[in-house]
């Protein structure tokens, strides 16, 4: 099996796209994320592209946009693919993997007997994929587009949404960057209560027929009321009404509040998503 790396978004792009779109609901971070590169190439950092392939057909695509973000896999087709990306990244340090339950699995398994290391479940998640929309129970109050002026509101909501979600939290910096590149893109949403903002979501990462939802976040107080189920389906629809096909979500397994939400509003499950992090060996 050949093991190749590609120095630009584009490149990288043109070789996967027809192998991504055999499962784009699946795929859909790794189409996401080129899709961003290509738009802005310093977007991340040091980011790595590869695939692997056997007779001239990509059977396993990978990349990774540097720091602490995990390696992310694509569907797989070939099993014997995996050891080729392991053999590919000798030397290279990973904090993790992110893929398919069983393709994760399968290299942390790889990975750590390579490396006389360990790996340990870090989060479970479920892509869900969204085609028509059900609506929930109205809540008080309607959707609309944030503004400049809220950008502090904003970026506590951001820093929560990552506490709640134990991604790690980014600095208020970070955060700020974040929301000033939402706001540029008008790809962030709030829900409007009695003149009061109540609920946020956004969005990012298109691929060819579809887009993802994002970072959707209450306040504590202002949760179980229905507001960010009917921002939810106000915003996929805004987003199907665009020319989207699908909507797509990732949810936390722990979470099976937010996954019995989406899937009454028309979600509907797709492939379940492991993250794994790799640790030394203990003692």
């Amino acid at each position: 099996m050949k093991f190749s790396t590609f120095d630009t978004p584009e490149a990288f792009a043109q070789r996967v796209r027809p192998y991504l779109l055999r499962h784009e609901a699946i795929n859909n971070l790794i189409l996401g994320l080129t899709a961003t590169l290509i738009d802005d190439a310093h977007h991340y950092r040091d980011v790595f592209l590869a695939t692997i392939e056997a007779d001239e057909q990509v059977k396993l695509a990978a990349m990774r946009t540097g720091g602490p973000f995990m390696l992310l896999l694509s569907h797989l087709e070939e099993p014997a693919a995996l050891a080729s990306l392991c053999e590919g990244l000798r030397g290279e340090v990973l904090p993790g993997v992110l893929g398919p339950s069983a393709v994760a699995r399968a290299f942390a398994t790889l990975w750590c007997e390579a490396h006389a290391s360990r790996f340990e479940l870090a989060r479970a998640q479920r892509i869900y994929q969204l085609e028509v929309v059900r609506w929930p129970t109205p809540a008080p109050g309607k959707m609309r587009g944030a503004q400049p002026g809220e950008q502090e509101m904003l970026v506590e909501w951001i820093l929560g949404f990552e506490r709640d979600a134990e991604l790690g939290e980014s600095s208020r910096h970070e955060a700020e960057r974040w929301v000033e590149n939402y706001l540029r893109r008008k790809a962030l949403f709030i829900w409007e209560s009695v003149g009061e903002p109540v609920s946020m979501a956004g969005f990012n990462g298109p691929t060819p027929n579809g887009i993802r939802v994002s970072y959707v976040y209450s306040p504590a107080h202002h949760r179980r009321r229905g507001y960010a189920s009917n921002l939810v389906a106000h915003l996929s629809q805004h987003l199907l009404d665009e020319g989207r096909s699908y909507c797509f979500l990732y949810t936390d397994l722990a979470n099976p509040t937010s996954n019995h939400i989406y899937q009454a509003i028309g979600y509907e499950p797709v492939v379940d998503v492991d993250e794994y992090r790799f640790h030394p060996q203990r003692g």
